[in-house]
């Protein structure tokens, strides 16, 4: 399977959303097709985290009709790093194929799971590089 890098129009759009979500954090699943469908963030402290309601999770994994390719969830205040609690949910979903990005208010970045330490993705789909630099999904050119 070839690696195929988010569409900047996709990362636009969820740059918007998490635009208009702010100070809180705003989180769903992106599938196949690059579409997104939004989750309510259920976490007791949304502007510093996000959690998804179990059975809205099941249910994108069992009923849904397209293929969830992977997780989103935006950080307002700025960081691109997944932060710890991220990371121990992408260790959780990685098994299952999930892709997963953080969505600031400029940019989208995604990560993954390498020799068990979150690692950016570059738009080829490679994880070379110092970790914690993350790779911006739109080119420094793409206006948001």
């Amino acid at each position: 399977m070839t690696f195929e890098c988010m569409p900047d129009e996709m990362a636009r759009t969820l740059i918007r959303e998490a635009q208009g979500a702010a100070p809180d954090e705003m989180c769903g699943f992106i599938v196949e097709g690059w579409s997104y469908v939004p989750v309510p963030n259920c976490h007791p402290e949304p502007q510093r985290h996000f959690s998804m309601a179990e059975d809205r999770i099941l249910e994108m994994l069992t009923h849904n009709s397209h293929k969830v390719l992977g997780i989103y969830h935006s950080h307002p205040r700025g960081s691109r790093e997944p932060s710890e609690n991220d990371v121990a949910m992408m260790q959780n979903y990685t098994p299952h194929g999930f892709r997963f990005w953080i969505v600031t208010l400029n940019n989208v970045f995604e990560w993954r799971i390498h020799r068990d330490k979150p690692c950016p993705v570059r738009r080829d789909g490679t994880t070379p590089g110092p970790d914690g630099l993350a790779y911006a999904i739109l080119t420094p050119t793409a206006p948001v």
